[in-house]
């Protein structure tokens, strides 16, 4: 067990990131006062640590949600092939079936894109303490795969 601002050796870090305001994410290290020295907003130790819980969870979520990113991306990419097939195969049965694996497939896609922007919330501060930044390229690319596949498979003709 590490004492405060002594590194943990199971993770590297210290037992505690460094305090930061809520309100505005002023560097709060060596503050004194329990006043944030740059807009002013008071703050209370037992908040900040809740707070603090709150967010290192997000934080151990952002490496998943990257992943899930990942996979939308690739989801996307194959539920986009299925409208193309299906464009083809328009009034088939394997046609019908390729329609409604592509939809469902921009739905995961945009959902798995979508789990990055909630990670996003991290402050800065804590993104550079733990290393764990979120993917947004990558989540939009999934949102934007997902969401082109579902209006092409509702658009074109069934």
């Amino acid at each position: 067990m590490s004492t405060p601002n002594q590194p943990d050796s199971s993770t590297g870090h210290s037992s505690e990131p460094p305090r930061f305001c809520l309100s505005c994410g002023y560097n709060l290290t060596g503050a004194v006062s329990p006043k944030c020295s740059e807009c002013g907003t008071y703050f209370v130790a037992k908040e900040w640590r809740d707070k603090i819980a709150e967010y290192r969870q997000l934080t151990f979520q952002v490496k998943g949600a990257n992943e899930g990113a990942r996979r939308g991306v690739i989801l996307g990419a194959i539920a986009m092939v299925f409208v193309g097939v299906s464009a083809v195969r328009t009034g088939t049965g394997i046609g019908i079936a390729l329609r409604g694996m592509s939809i469902l497939g921009g739905i995961a896609a945009l959902f798995l894109g979508l789990s990055v922007l909630r990670v996003g919330q991290i402050p800065q501060i804590l993104r550079d303490y733990y290393k764990v930044y979120p993917d947004y390229p990558r989540a939009i690319c999934a949102i934007a795969l997902g969401a082109v596949t579902i209006a092409l498979s509702i658009v074109l003709d069934w």
